[in-house]
């Protein structure tokens, strides 16, 4: 009995003297999550050489790579979006009489996209290049 004691206590004084540290990091579940929420947008019109200011938010679509950008071109227009890392790609789509396709990435908390928008409404306005630049 005496020689197990003697193996028990310096494991025990090992053990005591041991300190665990655990790090914890920001885990991102899946890409898309890094690209959603609120945004304060500044956006850049090189066809009509003129900045626009407004507020869009990036929401969860209903597949795991989709986002909705809601608000998109201060329009109060939904645009769907699909994410693939740190890019973000905006398919040929019509909504609410607008045609809208573009491509971008995000860094942090900045979202940067390039996008042309064709405007059903006025057959007389050329096609709209822009950049969008939004900050969380």
């Amino acid at each position: 009995m005496k020689k197990q004691l003697l193996y028990i206590i310096p494991i025990a004084i090992l053990l005591a003297s041991c300190e665990v540290v655990v790090v914890e990091e920001p885990v991102i579940s899946n890409a898309r999550d890094q690209f959603l929420g609120y945004y304060e947008v500044d956006e850049y019109s090189t066809t009509f050489d003129e900045y626009v200011y407004y507020n869009m938010d990036v929401v969860r679509g209903e597949y795991r790579d989709e986002v909705f950008l809601t608000n998109f071109y201060g329009a109060n227009i939904d645009v769907l979006a699909e994410v693939n890392g740190n890019s973000i790609y905006i398919p040929s789509q019509r909504v609410d009489g607008y045609y809208i396709q573009g491509n971008g990435r995000i860094n942090g908390n900045q979202l940067v996209i390039n996008f042309n928008v064709d405007d059903y409404y006025d057959h007389h306005v050329p096609t709209n290049y822009c950049e969008l630049v939004a900050y969380r």
